[in-house]
């Protein structure tokens, strides 16, 4: 009955309706049987040999797709055999040599493609504003000054404000 399985549903079953008398004479032979108990049982017993059976069919998949994916090879060997070099193009053989390359790749388990992605990103941080010195510096020590501003642009767009509030930024002012 699987995992929703019920007295009710199982009285309806085995009686064809669900009277409160036939109901009873189930839940009697559940308790005398344990019932609850051995399907409990059978539901963990069926929770161990699941990935147990699903390890085996995912290893019979395998074994089978090489079965036909080395006929399909030895097919296309034969027919490649059957093929005079004068009879093809010059963009069929770029294109036979792309692929088995990349059939070559993938069979020793390189991917197909190799592709390089680069990026440049620039931050400007003035580490020397005296704020960032508070919580290292000893009692009465004396804060280094800070760096002349640089007019690089990098201020204005950081929201960094200039003049009088230069060493702070916009959001602290």
């Amino acid at each position: 009955m699987g995992p929703r399985r019920s007295l009710r549903e199982c009285c309806r079953r085995f009686y064809g309706d669900g009277t409160t008398a036939n109901l009873r004479q189930i839940s009697t032979w559940a308790s005398k049987f344990q019932w609850v108990e051995r399907c409990r049982g059978w539901d963990d017993h069926l929770d161990e040999i699941g990935p147990e059976e699903q390890a085996r069919k995912r290893k019979e998949m395998v074994e089978r797709h090489a079965r036909v994916a080395q006929a399909a090879l030895d097919k296309a060997a034969d027919a490649i055999d059957k093929i005079a070099p004068a009879d093809m193009k010059a963009s069929d053989i770029i294109t036979w040599l792309a692929e088995a390359a990349k059939l070559e790749r993938v069979s020793r388990g390189e991917p197909e493609t190799i592709q390089q992605q680069r990026s440049e990103s620039h931050v400007h941080i003035d580490v020397f504003q005296p704020r960032f010195f508070t919580a290292v510096l000893p009692a009465g020590a004396k804060r280094p000054s800070p760096a002349p501003r640089q007019r690089d642009g990098y201020s204005a767009r950081l929201g960094l404000t200039t003049g009088k509030a230069a060493n702070k930024p916009a959001w602290t002012a």
